[in-house]
């Protein structure tokens, strides 16, 4: 037998004060809706007890919403990280500049971090001290991922002797960004400090770091496509 909204009110009320939560109220309920059932509550009573016991559920309810959320967003991670992949396949497949891209890929294979102690942290990061190389892997971003100026960090790692204004001149010239975008890094090496000479990297070491994880797997799709090309058996002419 169905219930009058009076009746319903009366049940509602006390299925509250016995410490059910708004969800498990609409489900006994015909699925009453949760303003109603606010509206109802306004001046109720309700007992130490059951206010502990709601605390309870809407703690467990939260951690498994924490835990739902967490899930999809590792498998959207996923889903992305591959579709980046299997772009940059396509790029080594399918690019205008072949060669830029066949090289600059092969750079970060030999040069580039691909190691990371968070699992969850990718990002492209390139260190040199030729610049030579640095303006390769910068043609490389530029021209063959398109990456925009915006995402481009730049760093270097100087010893104790080397001027901050002129390595930042120099590196500024080399890879065309703007000078006050290079952080500075100090190396102290007591050990080395004897044995190196003075003008050893006389503008230290460079670092190209672009913070997206969508572009470090682009680079391993590259990469992959030329391990498969290069690698197979075939006899070389």
């Amino acid at each position: 037998m169905s219930l009058n909204r009076n009746e319903m009110r009366e049940k509602a009320i006390l299925l509250r004060q016995s410490g059910f939560s708004y969800g498990e109220i609409c489900r006994k309920l015909e699925d009453i809706p949760k303003g109603t059932l606010h509206y109802w509550f306004q001046d109720i009573i309700i007992s130490e007890s059951s206010r502990q016991l709601l605390k309870q559920k809407n703690r467990v309810t939260s951690l498994r919403n924490i835990e739902k959320f967490n899930k999809e967003r590792i498998l959207e991670r996923d889903h992305q990280d591959k579709k980046s992949l299997e772009l940059g396949e396509e790029f080594f497949k399918n690019s205008g500049s072949k060669n830029l891209c066949l090289v600059g890929a092969a750079l970060y294979w030999a040069e580039g971090q691909k190691t990371f102690t968070n699992t969850n942290t990718r990002y492209l990061s390139f260190s040199n001290s030729d610049p030579r190389l640095v303006q390769v892997f910068m043609n490389f971003l530029r021209i063959t991922l398109k990456a925009p100026e915006n995402y481009i960090k730049a760093g270097l790692h100087l010893h104790e002797n080397i001027s901050d204004k002129k390595a930042r001149k120099y590196w500024s010239d080399i890879t065309k960004l703007p000078t006050d975008l290079f952080y500075v890094i100090r190396a102290k090496n007591i050990i080395s400090r004897s044995i190196r000479p003075k003008k050893f990297l006389p503008y230290g070491t460079c670092v190209i770091r672009i913070n997206r994880r969508k572009y470090f797997f682009i680079v391993q799709g590259i990469i992959n496509e030329i391990h498969n090309t290069f690698a197979s058996n075939h006899k070389i002419s």
